[in-house]
């Protein structure tokens, strides 16, 4: 889940990406910020997936943001994991 704020710069309005927030285990995927508020490091992955028909979950769209932990624990649970070493 991505946390975003609106900041009020000259002339419009711009959203700052404060936080992403794994949707597995709730904690920050934020590796890195400096001193500056606009720049920090995410470490995550984007699972996503769009049913197509027949599926039982016709047209149906699903995505979320999980921490490297989460999704080493998701993957170790695949049959064939595709995982590069």
């Amino acid at each position: 889940m991505q946390k975003t704020r609106t900041e009020h710069v000259p002339a419009h309005e711009v959203e700052v990406l404060e936080d992403i927030i794994c949707d597995s285990c709730g904690e920050s995927c934020k590796v890195y910020e400096s001193k500056q508020d606009w720049e920090a490091v995410f470490d995550y992955a984007r699972l996503s997936a769009n049913w197509g028909y027949c599926s039982g979950r016709d047209t149906e769209r699903h995505s979320a943001d999980i921490c490297v932990k989460c999704f080493d624990n998701i993957i170790k649970k695949f049959k064939h994991p595709t995982l590069e070493e």
